[in-house]
């Protein structure tokens, strides 16, 4: 399991790991909700935190003033509204926010709209990007 976090360092740094437990994906760092692999959300989901998702959502996502990352287990189905999405999975839908960073093995399939991207090379894109 991988465990990733926007940093200050970059948008793919993961943070360091006391006593191992992070990295070992016991839990997520202090201020994350974490929605595990085989967690399948059908709906809106909302919130005023941090959210990492390891399994599926379908549906609309709304934390306009926090981080969302969707991990390389994770999947999304719909409408994103964050105020920083990273992508290492897949999201298939629009994707709103202040930075919409998507990694080299992340894929989005529909419209980004965002001021700051950022695309790693490898990264899948189909549709397009309103900045």
């Amino acid at each position: 399991m991988v465990e990733t976090v926007l940093a200050d360092d970059g948008p793919f740094a993961r943070p360091p790991s006391p006593r191992g437990e992070r990295a070992a994906g016991l839990r997520a760092p202090e201020g994350v909700t974490r929605i595990g692999e085989s967690v399948v959300i059908e709906g809106e989901v909302k919130g005023s935190e941090n959210i990492v998702i390891d399994g599926k959502v379908d549906g609309m996502i709304d934390l306009q003033q926090h981080v969302l990352t969707i991990s390389p287990t994770g999947r999304v189905d719909g409408q994103v509204v964050a105020k920083s999405v990273v992508v290492l999975g897949q999201v298939n839908g629009s994707v709103t926010g202040e930075k919409v960073s998507i990694a080299e093995n992340g894929s989005v399939e529909g419209v980004i709209a965002a001021p700051r991207v950022v695309i790693a090379d490898g990264a899948h894109l189909q549709g397009r990007v309103d900045m």
